[in-house]
């Protein structure tokens, strides 16, 4: 239905290097608990598998970002709208930047629908003509196009 950046936030006063992790500490990274670790070990990184960052978890991504505004973590992988709002909300945009053109990958969302539901097939078949329709008509794009412009000028 909607693909999100998962992207890099690291304090505008200590940028790390993305390029290389191989200092003389590992870098702290924090990423919420129970979320997706996926993207730090895509595209040839391996970071967590090769032990090349240690994985910090707060309870939130705002937690995330408060242990990075203490410099306890050097940075933070969150969505990019998710991560964008929680700077938003705390007035850390001058203090806390995303990584520019450094996604570290894309998570797609989806429509589920249990197995126990009798109709879940036929939910799903509809949810999937509407959006077939919406993106014919050029109707998802705008809808997608209005909320982004909502989202980056509230940003």
């Amino acid at each position: 239905m909607f693909e999100l950046l998962m992207q890099v936030f690291v304090r505008r006063s200590d940028p790390v290097s993305l390029v290389n992790l191989s200092s003389s500490r590992k870098a702290l990274v924090c990423r919420p608990a129970g979320r997706m670790t996926f993207m730090l070990d895509q595209g040839g990184r391996n970071w967590l598998r090769d032990k090349e960052i240690e994985l910090v978890q707060a309870p939130s991504v705002a937690g995330c970002f408060d242990l990075l505004m203490k410099a306890e973590v050097d940075f933070v992988v969150a969505n990019e709208f998710t991560g964008r709002e929680v700077l938003r909300r705390r007035s850390f945009k001058d203090e806390i930047a995303a990584v520019a053109n450094a996604p570290l990958g894309i998570v797609t969302l989806h429509a589920v629908a249990s197995n126990e539901n009798p109709q879940a097939k036929q939910t799903i078949r509809f949810l999937n003509k509407g959006l077939q329709h919406l993106r014919r008509s050029g109707e998802y794009q705008e809808i997608v196009d209005r909320h982004l412009a909502q989202v980056w000028a509230g940003l």
